[in-house]
């Protein structure tokens, strides 16, 4: 019995350094949009995972991630956003990507281009004379092993099309 004890201690220890894990990537994944984009606002995505089975886990959803832009031309050019996971981490789906239409951008084609990355090209279709917000929603995400503390969901951005 003590060891059963000891197994059941363990996999909660596991859910929850995987639930703090992610809460902490989503954290940093938005302060780190924050300084990449400069005036636009981020809606960070929300994110609870519980986890009693072996790696890989289930895929979890998270939240939705919006994209606002506060000033005109804070979205100024086309461009493309890659979002890459975290070690241990996969994408199982690059989710949703919408936009307000009619207004700068024209496009948006977000493609899973590995199991750890998502890349998302903005096409504008006119000048930056409107306010855009775009938003990422139903992204999936699993640990394909047991974490090893906080990471972050890493992004890179081409040409600077957000505004610092």
């Amino acid at each position: 019995m003590k060891n059963n004890y000891s197994s059941i201690r363990n996999i909660n220890k596991t859910a929850a350094t995987i639930k703090q894990f992610f809460i902490t990537i989503v954290l940093i994944a938005s302060a780190g949009f924050n300084n990449a984009f400069g005036t636009v606002s981020i809606t960070a995505p929300t994110l609870t995972i519980n986890t009693c089975a072996p790696f890989p886990s289930a895929p979890t959803m998270l939240g939705s991630i919006i994209i606002t832009e506060n000033s005109i031309g804070d979205i100024s050019n086309s461009g493309t956003l890659v979002l890459s996971a975290p070690p241990n981490f996969e994408f199982t789906n690059m989710g949703t990507y919408t936009f307000i239409g009619s207004r700068d951008i024209g496009s948006l084609a977000p493609v899973l281009t590995s199991p750890t990355t998502i890349t998302l090209t903005i096409n504008l279709a006119v000048g930056t004379s409107y306010l855009d917000k775009i938003t990422i929603s139903g992204i999936m995400v699993r640990a394909i092993n047991g974490a090893s503390g906080p990471a972050n969901i890493t992004r890179k951005i081409s040409v600077p099309f957000m505004q610092l």
